[in-house]
């Protein structure tokens, strides 16, 4: 795509419209001040910024409302004026997001990690705080990461962020994590440990963007601002709930017609119907839920079970990944303990069953892959919450 042909719409009336308090279908289960991650996805400050001034338009509105935003960047636009000026005014936390000098050829075009250095220098001082966002963080660069946390210390960054990696397909060594190819949580839970305890000792705070490993964090908001007044985030997550953290709905979140904010990750016909008869707390406790089911942890002797299990069966790699549509067939077959051995999530399993030599499948097997259900998970939070008369499943 040419970003050249890009149209640009309405951003700045649109971010002053929900700053005034104005919510939409989407937003209208948050009736507080809950601060803006801007960047997240797209660099607003990347080089087509310096045409098109659609974020320096937006830059003016933060400044003069003073309403809490986090940005994450590496473009050096917003060191320069007049973007650091108007920074400077607003009421700002600036992630810049840079790991190590040797994911500069995996960004030709993007400023060098050498010039994101520099860009923390500048930008410290001149907003909230400085935090240093590594993500993604590729397991092979542990060794130059760990040796640049001075060097982030002593160019006056808050904090460090990191979250593992995201493949798109199946490789030695990784796990499926609902749609995802990730790390294992063991491998990611070592390293974090290390990256943790060499930010404390050069004065900076960790923050785990990981779901899996968040509460490894000195706060479990990422951003690394859950702690600056006015900055209050919506605790009300899944996160939250399954790691036992106290957090409790809004008013508003309990009231139904709050949750087409899912319509996100629900676009199948008649999702739109569904989410209307939900609140934003019940549909939140049935994500969580089935967040729970999709990374549920099983002990190698319930993995080993479930390996020799399906080995037994006759049934080929090859087949194995055909049904899943993965590379996953080396985990799920494999047999030796300590290695990389798997047992699939409900969705694989459901495939693995249309073949032929998987007719039959013991009680035993069923209750590791389904454990107790998400339906029981579900229950259990609905009754902690509170949450009553919602719609079931």
């Amino acid at each position: 795509m040419d970003i050249e042909k890009v149209t640009m719409k309405n951003c700045a009336k649109q971010l002053r419209s929900f700053i005034e308090g104005k919510r939409t279908a989407v937003t209208k289960w948050c009736d507080w001040k809950i601060p803006l991650h801007w960047g997240w996805l797209s660099d607003p400050f990347q080089p087509i910024e310096r045409k098109a001034g659609a974020s320096l338009e937006c830059l003016k509105v933060f400044a003069e409302t003073g309403y809490p935003v986090i940005i994450s960047t590496k473009g050096k636009l917003i060191t320069e004026e007049p973007y650091i000026s108007l920074l400077r005014k607003c009421n700002a936390v600036v992630q810049i997001s840079m790991v190590c000098s040797s994911y500069d050829k995996m960004e030709p075009g993007a400023p060098t990690f050498e010039e994101r250095l520099s860009m923390v220098s500048k930008l410290a001082g001149n907003c909230r705080r400085v935090i240093v966002r590594a993500q993604p963080y590729i397991t092979g660069v542990k060794r130059e990461f760990l040796a640049n946390i001075p060097r982030f210390a002593e160019a006056g960054a808050y904090g460090v962020t990191v979250e593992g990696m995201k493949f798109k397909r199946g490789k030695k060594g990784l796990m499926k994590v609902r749609g995802d190819f990730c790390y294992p949580e063991d491998l990611l839970e070592a390293h974090y440990a290390l990256i943790r305890d060499a930010c404390h000792d050069n004065g900076l705070a960790f923050f785990c963007a990981e779901n899996r490993l968040r509460p490894m964090g000195d706060s479990t908001a990422c951003c690394g601002c859950g702690d600056l007044p006015g900055f209050r985030g919506n605790s009300f997550n899944a996160v939250s709930m399954l790691n036992g953290i106290e957090c409790r709905p809004t008013e508003r979140m309990r009231e139904v017609g709050t949750a087409h904010c899912f319509k996100a990750i629900h676009q199948s016909p008649g999702s739109t119907s569904m989410l209307a008869k939900e609140s934003f707390a019940s549909q939140m406790v049935k994500e969580a839920a089935v967040y729970e089911r999709d990374t549920r942890y099983h002990t190698e002797e319930e993995t080993l079970a479930f390996t020799r299990w399906l080995k037994s069966t006759g049934i080929r790699a090859k087949e194995v990944n055909e049904l899943t549509g993965t590379q996953m067939a080396s985990h799920y077959l494999c047999t030796t303990p300590g290695g990389q051995t798997a047992v699939p999530t409900e969705e694989h399993f459901a495939k693995l069953r249309r073949s032929p030599k998987l007719r039959n499948v013991p009680d035993y097997i069923l209750r590791i892959v389904y454990g107790g259900g998400s339906a029981d998970t579900a229950r259990f939070l609905a009754a902690r919450f509170g949450i009553a008369g919602d719609n079931d499943d």
